[in-house]
């Protein structure tokens, strides 16, 4: 018998993060650092910095993910540049998940191992050459993918299947998990009032209801649709090719995908959260050359097609033309904006972790004087002042 590992982050993030060479997106980047790999040591090759001249995307560009145990579907706010031009198959994009990165034959295996057990030592006292089944183990949350080792900031919408449930840290993370799973595994059917999918988020990513905007300022819904994987391999409807056209409907209320759903007999809850302020993105033009050339024009527009569309909408800091040195910018939330500091800052947590960062600052502001570390923290956002003075141990 072996004990086999599937981890849901690894295999949703890489097939979320795309297109890649050599297995490193090709998020290509303006501030002349390295973008790494999945593994945190991978080198860019040549035929990446070469296909990275072309064709290119980045993380705050992805708008709505799908996430099933045999297929993940992401649809970006723009068409990604390919070879020097928009991508003619648009804003979708589709993966089908094969072999060992098949989550749902790996979550059958882990769930029928009780069973399969019981046949093997049956069979076993009539034939010793039986062999004992494999132990899967399912690790991870899938949904840690949203963070790590990108922040996808601009994503609206997050649908998921069943297979989530059978995740060992959802199950034992008293969250619902395990009870609804088995809800789903009796055949039971039909829409659930609950909010198991935020919270699931919420645990995936080390958050509260309190920061999830400081995350991901765009988040609308995330919900479950059991039989999510067989939605992906019908006809589902798409919306519109542009966001300026789809009115911001929900995935998931399109009259097709309505349909879908209804015939495919789903078990079905969806998390809807309170309304955000449409004109709120976060744009890395001083990072990523997509958000530069491509994303924040775009969003520029967009923005102002609401201003005019809305007289007295408050847009923010985002009608400039691009930042620089790795500025990112909260378009539109109030006032607030990152530094670029507070922005290396988030993007090394998500790396590394909280206990980690606060570990390297302590080394890094040692000898600093206190009025140098408060001039730092007072160019911060107001989130920001407030999170790295409590790390610090600076009153605010």
């Amino acid at each position: 018998m072996a004990t086999i590992i599937r981890n849901l982050d690894t295999i949703i993030s890489k097939a979320i993060n795309g297109p890649k060479v050599d297995d490193i997106p090709l998020y290509a980047r303006v501030d002349g650092e390295q973008e790494i790999g999945f593994d945190k040591s991978s080198n860019r090759s040549d035929n990446w910095i070469k296909a990275s001249e072309s064709t290119f995307t980045s993380p705050t560009n992805i708008r709505r993910i799908l996430i099933s145990g045999t297929k993940v579907a992401v649809q970006t706010y723009v068409p990604i540049i390919s070879r020097g031009k928009p991508d003619t198959k648009g804003c979708w994009r589709e993966i089908s998940l094969t072999g060992d990165d098949n989550i749902t034959d790996s979550v059958m295996k882990s769930i029928r191992y009780a069973s399969n057990m019981e046949e093997y030592l049956i069979d076993k006292q009539m034939n010793m050459d039986t062999e004992e089944p494999d132990r899967v183990n399912i690790r991870g949350t899938g949904l840690s993918a949203l963070s790590k080792p990108w922040v996808l900031s601009n994503v609206e919408e997050v649908y998921f299947d069943w297979t989530l449930l059978a995740s060992e840290h959802f199950r034992n993370a008293g969250i619902g998990c395990n009870e609804l799973l088995n809800t789903y595994l009796q055949n039971k059917r039909g829409y659930l009032k609950l909010d198991i999918p935020l919270d699931m988020l919420l645990y995936a990513n080390n958050l509260t209801v309190e920061n999830l905007r400081d995350k991901f300022p765009r988040l609308r819904y995330i919900g479950l649709i059991s039989e999510l994987s067989t939605i992906l391999n019908m006809k589902y409807e798409k919306g519109k090719s542009i966001m300026m056209d789809d009115k911001n409907i929900p995935w998931a209320t399109f009259k097709g995908n309505i349909d879908l759903i209804k015939r495919t007999h789903n078990l079905l809850t969806i998390s809807e959260l309170e309304s955000i302020d449409e004109t709120s993105f976060a744009i890395r033009q001083g990072i990523y050359r997509y958000d530069r050339d491509i994303l924040k024009p775009f969003i520029d527009k967009y923005i102002d097609k609401i201003k005019r569309g809305n007289e007295g909408v408050s847009v923010g800091s985002g009608g400039g033309g691009s930042g620089a040195g790795g500025v990112e910018s909260v378009v539109g939330s109030g006032g607030v904006k990152k530094n670029a500091l507070e922005d290396a800052l988030n993007d090394i947590e998500a790396r590394i972790g909280l206990n980690e960062l606060k570990r390297a600052l302590m080394i890094a502001l040692a000898g600093e004087k206190i009025d140098t570390i408060n001039n730092m923290i007072d160019e911060m956002s107001t989130i920001g002042k407030e999170k790295y003075s409590s790390i610090l141990n600076i009153g605010v």
